[in-house]
């Protein structure tokens, strides 16, 4: 689903704030669930929450992103960015399936130990690294934004 316009304005800069919002929200609130146990009943459904409707997001950030792109000038940082955006997809992806896998392991009756760390570890290192991905796509679309326009100060 390609969504070209909020408001009468390009939906593109709204959307992104779905994602870039959402992503690190939801990969601190599932560290968060691994580091401190007891806090796991209370935010499992929150995070997963933040973490699917960041997933969904960043879908339809790149939908309005790519509608956009067909009517402004191209650039180098511009292509650097739907690269990065393109990556972002399925990393968001992961980290989301990551961590309803955690929780899933959690609501099994006496679950084992080794199986509650393995998808622990998986829930961390895919939070981590959709976060890092996340970052690198919002500031490289910036760049391409803002760099060369001048601001004045006061």
């Amino acid at each position: 689903m390609d969504i070209d316009k909020l408001f009468g304005l390009p939906a593109h800069p709204l959307m992104v704030h779905v994602p870039v919002v959402l992503t690190p929200l939801a990969a601190a609130g599932a560290i968060v669930m691994v580091l401190v146990p007891r806090l796991r009943a209370q935010l499992r459904w929150f995070v997963v929450g933040a973490a699917v409707v960041a997933t969904i997001g960043t879908q339809l950030a790149i939908g309005s992103g790519q509608k956009l792109q067909q009517r402004i000038d191209n650039s180098r940082a511009l292509a650097e960015h739907a690269r990065l955006a393109r990556d972002a997809r399925p990393l968001v992806a992961l980290f989301a399936l990551s961590l309803i896998g955690f929780v899933l392991v959690l609501r099994r009756t006496a679950p084992s130990p080794l199986l509650v760390r393995a998808a622990a570890g998986a829930t961390v290192i895919t939070a981590v690294v959709a976060t890092v991905w996340m970052v690198r796509t919002g500031h490289q679309g910036a760049l391409a934004t803002w760099k060369g326009v001048g601001i004045r100060n006061g």
